[in-house]
């Protein structure tokens, strides 16, 4: 009778861990497989949690591409248009797990809020908000299951690095043509 009173708690102390396992935030080195937000040649480098004004630390990476870089969705999910102070044009990305993908500093968004699918057009990148004195780039974070953000990184370099470098992998609206494909105009955003 002992030992089956001890398997119950060892069964219940290994289901709680296990449990709260579940609701934690992921570690810094977490990675997921993720289109990359921004097309064509990109740099960044691991500044996450570099200090900022303020005493506040740098929540994701800044990835560096020349103004007007197509901007898109990493991952199928719905957007929704935020703006503010600090992220000027700012995008959330919810993928259909629930992990948000967040994009600020954009010099113009393609389209409103939506549905969409990886790779899809959903903005420019630019220098608005608390960026307007430096190189244009997108500031991006991921928050798995809409928590806390995590560093980005470790899916930047497994998603950004190694790719051919073209907007004609990626995609526009449906309706709005193809303009990738070589010598088309980029589209003008709306």
């Amino acid at each position: 009778m002992k030992l089956h009173g001890v398997r119950v708690v060892v069964l219940a102390v290994a289901a709680i861990a296990l449990l709260a396992g579940c609701f934690a935030p992921p570690p810094d080195g977490w990675s997921t497989v993720i289109t990359c937000p921004v097309t064509g040649p990109v740099r960044f480098t691991n500044d996450w949690h570099a200090p900022r004004a303020g005493g506040q630390l740098h929540e994701g990476n800044d990835i560096f591409a020349p103004r007007g870089t197509w901007n898109v969705a990493a991952v199928d999910g719905h957007t929704r248009l935020s703006q503010g102070e600090r992220q000027g044009n700012g995008l959330w990305l919810t993928g259909n797990d629930g992990t948000q993908y967040f994009y600020a500093h954009f010099d113009d968004y393609w389209g409103g809020a939506r549905d969409v699918v990886a790779g899809e057009l959903i903005g420019f990148t630019g220098n608005t908000g608390d960026a307007q004195f430096t190189e244009t780039h997108t500031h991006f974070e991921i928050h798995p299951n809409g928590g806390p953000a995590v560093n980005p990184y470790p899916t930047l370099v497994a998603s950004c690095t190694n790719r051919v470098a073209s907007s004609a992998s990626s995609t526009v609206p449906s309706g709005q043509g193809f303009p990738g494909a070589a010598g088309a105009a980029v589209p003008t955003p709306r």
